[in-house]
């Protein structure tokens, strides 16, 4: 009579192992470590930029290259790639109105602009009503004068300083 035993060795314990691309950053970091500790870092650049070119990505190679050169290259690189990424920001009515003044445009002029970069210039309708925010709203105009009082015209220039955030106030507010 023989008695045999199964071996729960042939079958391996805890969470199973997974390949490198759909691991964690933390696991990728653990899996790398023993080769980054004995590669020097040059090595290491110089086998990712032959890798890169064999799989066509030329570009890519070029750009590792440039970057490499200097920790400056790369914070230009990083920097202007993070502000593409961002996406535009509609301009507001006044900001467009202080532009459209500033730059002395006609309305054809602003529209031939915005076409160009619709997702950053409002509307025409958006311009004019900014515009009519700045005028005064207590205002007596005759054939041969124009009259305003006084304290209106003081009210009315604080209320739009302090809604433009003008530094002046910015100032004074802090």
């Amino acid at each position: 009579m023989s008695i045999s035993f199964s071996r729960y060795s042939e079958k391996k314990c805890g969470r199973p192992e997974i390949t490198f691309e759909p691991s964690s950053e933390h696991t990728k970091q653990q899996k790398t470590k023993d080769l980054r500790d004995s590669t020097p870092v040059s090595m290491l650049m110089s086998a990712t930029r032959m890798i890169l070119r064999a799989e066509g990505q030329s570009q890519a190679s070029a750009l590792l290259k440039e970057m490499m050169g200097s920790p400056k290259h790369a914070k230009k690189y990083r920097t202007a790639y993070r502000e593409r990424l961002k996406p535009l920001q509609l301009m507001s009515g006044e900001d467009a109105l202080a532009a459209l003044v500033e730059a002395k445009l006609s309305r054809h002029q602003y529209d031939v602009i915005r076409r160009t970069v619709p997702d950053k210039f409002p509307s025409y309708k958006s311009v004019q009503a900014a515009k009519k925010l700045c005028y005064s709203t207590d205002i007596k105009v005759t054939e041969t004068c124009a009259l305003l009082s006084l304290p209106f015209l003081l009210n009315h220039t604080v209320e739009r300083l302090i809604l433009a955030r003008h530094p002046v106030v910015e100032a004074l507010l802090d």
